[in-house]
Protein backbone atom coordinates (compact mmCIF):
# COMPACT_ATOMS: atom_id res chain seq x y z
CA UNK A 1 0.00 0.00 0.00
CA UNK A 2 2.88 2.36 0.79
CA UNK A 3 6.65 2.53 0.98
CA UNK A 4 9.22 4.77 2.63
CA UNK A 5 11.61 6.54 0.29
CA UNK A 6 13.41 9.84 -0.18
CA UNK A 7 11.14 12.89 -0.34
CA UNK A 8 12.80 15.97 -1.91
CA UNK A 9 13.71 18.45 0.80
CA UNK A 10 12.14 16.33 3.54
CA UNK A 11 14.38 13.34 4.09
CA UNK A 12 12.24 10.22 4.07
CA UNK A 13 8.57 10.24 3.15
CA UNK A 14 5.70 7.78 2.82
CA UNK A 15 4.42 7.17 -0.73
CA UNK A 16 1.44 5.21 -1.99
CA UNK A 17 2.33 2.13 -4.05
CA UNK A 18 -1.22 1.85 -5.41
CA UNK A 19 -4.33 4.00 -5.65
CA UNK A 20 -5.85 4.44 -2.18
CA UNK A 21 -9.49 5.34 -1.65
CA UNK A 22 -10.69 7.90 0.86
CA UNK A 23 -11.45 6.16 4.14
CA UNK A 24 -8.97 3.30 3.70
CA UNK A 25 -6.93 2.50 6.78
CA UNK A 26 -3.21 2.93 6.15
CA UNK A 27 -1.70 2.24 9.57
CA UNK A 28 -2.82 0.57 12.80
CA UNK A 29 0.02 0.48 15.30
CA UNK A 30 0.81 0.62 18.99
CA UNK A 31 3.40 2.97 20.42
CA UNK A 32 7.10 2.24 20.66
CA UNK A 33 7.17 4.44 23.75
CA UNK A 34 4.33 6.25 25.51
CA UNK A 35 3.92 8.33 28.64
CA UNK A 36 0.93 8.51 30.94
CA UNK A 37 -0.47 11.86 31.99
CA UNK A 38 1.30 11.62 35.36
CA UNK A 39 4.60 10.55 33.84
CA UNK A 40 4.43 13.44 31.41
CA UNK A 41 4.33 15.89 34.32
CA UNK A 42 6.89 14.54 36.76
CA UNK A 43 10.50 13.81 35.71
CA UNK A 44 9.25 12.74 32.29
CA UNK A 45 12.76 12.12 31.02
CA UNK A 46 13.34 9.43 33.70
CA UNK A 47 10.14 7.58 32.76
CA UNK A 48 11.06 7.98 29.11
CA UNK A 49 14.47 6.39 29.64
CA UNK A 50 12.93 3.51 31.60
CA UNK A 51 10.43 2.89 28.79
CA UNK A 52 13.26 2.98 26.26
CA UNK A 53 15.19 0.34 28.23
CA UNK A 54 12.18 -2.00 28.01
CA UNK A 55 12.36 -2.02 24.21
CA UNK A 56 14.02 -4.81 22.29
CA UNK A 57 17.40 -3.99 20.73
CA UNK A 58 15.69 -3.78 17.34
CA UNK A 59 13.05 -1.33 18.58
CA UNK A 60 15.70 0.73 20.37
CA UNK A 61 17.60 1.02 17.09
CA UNK A 62 14.40 2.00 15.27
CA UNK A 63 13.71 4.70 17.86
CA UNK A 64 17.23 6.13 17.74
CA UNK A 65 17.04 6.43 13.94
CA UNK A 66 14.20 8.97 14.21
CA UNK A 67 14.91 12.64 13.56
CA UNK A 68 15.35 15.26 16.28
CA UNK A 69 16.35 18.87 16.76
CA UNK A 70 19.55 19.93 18.56
CA UNK A 71 17.69 21.87 21.24
CA UNK A 72 19.31 22.93 24.49
CA UNK A 73 18.67 20.38 27.25
CA UNK A 74 21.45 21.62 29.53
CA UNK A 75 19.00 22.41 32.34
CA UNK A 76 18.36 18.67 32.71
CA UNK A 77 21.98 17.48 32.78
CA UNK A 78 22.52 17.68 36.55
CA UNK A 79 19.26 15.90 37.39
CA UNK A 80 19.89 13.23 34.74
CA UNK A 81 23.44 12.66 36.02
CA UNK A 82 22.22 12.31 39.62
CA UNK A 83 19.45 9.94 38.54
CA UNK A 84 21.79 7.72 36.54
CA UNK A 85 24.55 7.57 39.14
CA UNK A 86 22.49 7.45 42.34
CA UNK A 87 19.42 5.46 41.27
CA UNK A 88 20.67 3.44 38.30
CA UNK A 89 24.22 2.76 39.46
CA UNK A 90 25.94 4.02 36.32
CA UNK A 91 29.71 4.19 36.81
CA UNK A 92 31.54 7.50 36.39
CA UNK A 93 33.37 6.43 33.23
CA UNK A 94 30.06 5.61 31.51
CA UNK A 95 28.05 8.52 32.88
CA UNK A 96 28.67 11.11 30.15
CA UNK A 97 27.68 8.72 27.35
CA UNK A 98 24.52 7.71 29.23
CA UNK A 99 23.54 11.33 29.81
CA UNK A 100 23.97 11.99 26.08
CA UNK A 101 21.78 8.97 25.32
CA UNK A 102 19.01 10.17 27.62
CA UNK A 103 19.11 13.63 26.05
CA UNK A 104 18.88 12.12 22.56
CA UNK A 105 15.91 10.01 23.67
CA UNK A 106 14.27 13.19 24.99
CA UNK A 107 14.97 15.14 21.80
CA UNK A 108 13.52 12.39 19.61
CA UNK A 109 10.40 12.20 21.74
CA UNK A 110 9.92 15.96 21.70
CA UNK A 111 9.75 16.07 17.88
CA UNK A 112 8.05 12.75 17.09
CA UNK A 113 5.41 12.20 19.77
CA UNK A 114 1.70 12.32 18.99
CA UNK A 115 -0.57 13.88 21.61
CA UNK A 116 -3.35 11.42 22.37
CA UNK A 117 -6.98 12.03 23.34
CA UNK A 118 -8.04 13.31 26.73
CA UNK A 119 -9.89 10.09 27.57
CA UNK A 120 -6.79 8.00 26.93
CA UNK A 121 -4.55 6.61 29.68
CA UNK A 122 -1.54 7.97 27.82
CA UNK A 123 -0.89 11.61 27.08
CA UNK A 124 1.48 10.99 24.19
CA UNK A 125 3.43 8.34 22.33
CA UNK A 126 5.95 7.74 19.55
CA UNK A 127 4.82 5.43 16.74
CA UNK A 128 7.49 4.00 14.46
CA UNK A 129 5.59 4.06 11.15
CA UNK A 130 3.31 7.02 11.80
CA UNK A 131 6.22 9.30 12.61
CA UNK A 132 7.62 8.79 9.11
CA UNK A 133 4.64 10.62 7.57
CA UNK A 134 5.51 14.15 6.56
CA UNK A 135 3.44 17.26 7.13
CA UNK A 136 1.28 19.20 4.69
CA UNK A 137 -1.18 22.02 5.33
CA UNK A 138 -3.36 20.22 2.77
CA UNK A 139 -3.07 16.68 4.16
CA UNK A 140 -4.53 13.64 2.44
CA UNK A 141 -4.60 11.49 5.59
CA UNK A 142 -5.49 11.87 9.26
CA UNK A 143 -4.95 9.88 12.43
CA UNK A 144 -7.19 8.92 15.33
CA UNK A 145 -6.59 7.14 18.62
CA UNK A 146 -8.41 3.82 19.12
CA UNK A 147 -8.84 3.31 22.89
CA UNK A 148 -10.15 -0.26 22.58
CA UNK A 149 -6.95 -1.50 20.92
CA UNK A 150 -4.68 1.18 22.40
CA UNK A 151 -3.49 1.88 18.91
CA UNK A 152 -3.12 4.80 16.53
CA UNK A 153 -4.86 4.55 13.17
CA UNK A 154 -4.11 6.57 10.05
CA UNK A 155 -6.77 6.67 7.33
CA UNK A 156 -6.88 8.38 3.96
CA UNK A 157 -9.00 11.53 4.14
CA UNK A 158 -8.83 11.97 0.36
CA UNK A 159 -8.27 9.65 -2.59
CA UNK A 160 -4.52 9.17 -2.96
CA UNK A 161 -2.99 8.25 -6.30
CA UNK A 162 -0.24 5.70 -6.71
CA UNK A 163 3.19 7.33 -6.21
CA UNK A 164 1.64 10.31 -4.36
CA UNK A 165 3.12 11.21 -0.99
CA UNK A 166 0.93 10.45 2.02
CA UNK A 167 0.79 13.43 4.38
CA UNK A 168 -0.87 14.48 7.61
CA UNK A 169 -0.99 17.83 9.38
CA UNK A 170 1.15 18.36 12.47
CA UNK A 171 -0.66 21.58 13.35
CA UNK A 172 -3.99 23.42 13.29
CA UNK A 173 -4.64 23.87 9.58
CA UNK A 174 -7.45 26.41 9.98
CA UNK A 175 -5.09 29.30 10.59
CA UNK A 176 -3.18 31.92 8.64
CA UNK A 177 0.12 31.27 6.90
CA UNK A 178 1.97 33.24 9.57
CA UNK A 179 0.35 31.29 12.38
CA UNK A 180 1.13 27.96 10.70
CA UNK A 181 4.76 28.99 10.18
CA UNK A 182 5.09 29.77 13.89
CA UNK A 183 3.59 26.41 14.83
CA UNK A 184 5.87 24.53 12.44
CA UNK A 185 8.98 26.27 13.77
CA UNK A 186 8.81 23.82 16.69
CA UNK A 187 9.42 21.03 14.17
CA UNK A 188 12.37 22.79 12.57
CA UNK A 189 11.17 23.22 8.99
CA UNK A 190 9.25 25.51 6.65
CA UNK A 191 6.30 24.01 4.81
CA UNK A 192 6.42 24.14 1.01
CA UNK A 193 2.95 22.76 0.32
CA UNK A 194 0.60 24.44 -2.16
CA UNK A 195 -1.11 26.49 0.56
CA UNK A 196 2.21 27.86 1.83
CA UNK A 197 4.28 28.18 -1.32
CA UNK A 198 1.96 27.76 -4.30
CA UNK A 199 1.04 30.35 -6.93
CA UNK A 200 -2.29 31.06 -5.18
CA UNK A 201 -0.90 31.22 -1.65
CA UNK A 202 -2.28 34.72 -1.01
CA UNK A 203 -5.81 33.64 -1.96
CA UNK A 204 -5.39 30.52 0.15
CA UNK A 205 -4.29 32.62 3.11
CA UNK A 206 -7.36 34.84 2.78
CA UNK A 207 -9.61 31.78 2.78
CA UNK A 208 -7.92 30.34 5.84
CA UNK A 209 -8.14 33.58 7.73
CA UNK A 210 -11.86 33.61 7.00
CA UNK A 211 -12.08 29.97 8.16
CA UNK A 212 -10.35 30.97 11.37
CA UNK A 213 -12.84 33.74 12.01
CA UNK A 214 -15.81 31.43 11.38
CA UNK A 215 -14.25 28.82 13.63
CA UNK A 216 -14.04 31.41 16.41
CA UNK A 217 -17.77 31.94 15.98
CA UNK A 218 -18.21 28.18 16.34
CA UNK A 219 -16.33 28.34 19.63
CA UNK A 220 -18.77 30.96 20.91
CA UNK A 221 -21.69 28.78 19.89
CA UNK A 222 -20.17 25.80 21.70
CA UNK A 223 -20.46 27.69 24.99
CA UNK A 224 -24.07 28.72 24.48
CA UNK A 225 -26.70 26.92 26.53
CA UNK A 226 -29.90 26.45 24.49
CA UNK A 227 -31.71 25.07 27.56
CA UNK A 228 -31.19 28.31 29.44
CA UNK A 229 -31.94 30.48 26.43
CA UNK A 230 -34.06 28.55 23.90
CA UNK A 231 -34.55 31.69 21.79
CA UNK A 232 -30.83 32.29 21.44
CA UNK A 233 -30.79 31.83 17.66
CA UNK A 234 -34.33 33.00 17.02
CA UNK A 235 -34.41 35.02 13.83
CA UNK A 236 -30.78 34.16 13.09
CA UNK A 237 -31.18 30.57 11.94
CA UNK A 238 -30.63 31.31 8.25
CA UNK A 239 -27.55 33.41 8.99
CA UNK A 240 -26.14 30.53 11.00
CA UNK A 241 -26.91 28.03 8.24
CA UNK A 242 -25.27 30.27 5.62
CA UNK A 243 -22.19 30.48 7.84
CA UNK A 244 -22.02 26.71 8.07
CA UNK A 245 -22.32 26.37 4.29
CA UNK A 246 -19.65 29.02 3.79
CA UNK A 247 -17.37 27.13 6.15
CA UNK A 248 -17.84 23.92 4.16
CA UNK A 249 -17.28 25.67 0.82
CA UNK A 250 -14.05 27.24 2.09
CA UNK A 251 -12.83 23.93 3.46
CA UNK A 252 -13.46 22.23 0.13
CA UNK A 253 -11.71 25.05 -1.73
CA UNK A 254 -8.69 24.54 0.53
CA UNK A 255 -8.74 20.76 0.23
CA UNK A 256 -9.40 20.31 3.96
CA UNK A 257 -11.79 17.39 4.09
CA UNK A 258 -10.86 15.59 7.30
CA UNK A 259 -11.59 16.56 10.88
CA UNK A 260 -12.31 20.12 9.81
CA UNK A 261 -15.43 19.00 7.94
CA UNK A 262 -16.51 17.10 11.03
CA UNK A 263 -16.26 20.35 12.94
CA UNK A 264 -18.62 21.97 10.44
CA UNK A 265 -21.05 19.05 10.84
CA UNK A 266 -21.15 19.55 14.61
CA UNK A 267 -21.93 23.22 14.13
CA UNK A 268 -24.56 22.42 11.53
CA UNK A 269 -26.20 19.97 13.92
CA UNK A 270 -26.58 22.74 16.50
CA UNK A 271 -28.22 25.28 14.22
CA UNK A 272 -30.22 23.03 11.88
CA UNK A 273 -32.90 20.43 12.49
CA UNK A 274 -31.08 17.06 12.61
CA UNK A 275 -33.35 15.78 9.83
CA UNK A 276 -31.46 18.08 7.46
CA UNK A 277 -28.09 16.51 8.23
CA UNK A 278 -28.33 13.72 5.66
CA UNK A 279 -28.77 16.08 2.72
CA UNK A 280 -26.01 18.34 4.06
CA UNK A 281 -23.61 15.42 4.39
CA UNK A 282 -24.34 14.38 0.80
CA UNK A 283 -23.53 17.88 -0.45
CA UNK A 284 -20.33 18.24 1.59
CA UNK A 285 -18.91 14.96 0.27
CA UNK A 286 -19.01 16.05 -3.38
Amino acid sequence: MFELRAAPGKGLGMFATRDIQRGEMLIHETALISLTKEQDKNSWWAFLYEEFEKLSPEDQATYLELSYLPNDYSEYVTDISDYLSDLRGIEEENLEAKVELVIKIMAIYAVNNAELSNDCKYSSGVFATYTRINHSCIPNAAWTWQPESQALEVCASQDIAADEEITISYIITISSYRSRAVQLADYGFECRCRACDGPDKEVSDQRRQRLCRINEMFEVLDHMDPDRDPNLLEGKEMDAVKLAYEFVDLLKAEGLVGSELTRALVYFHVVVNPSSLESWADQSSH
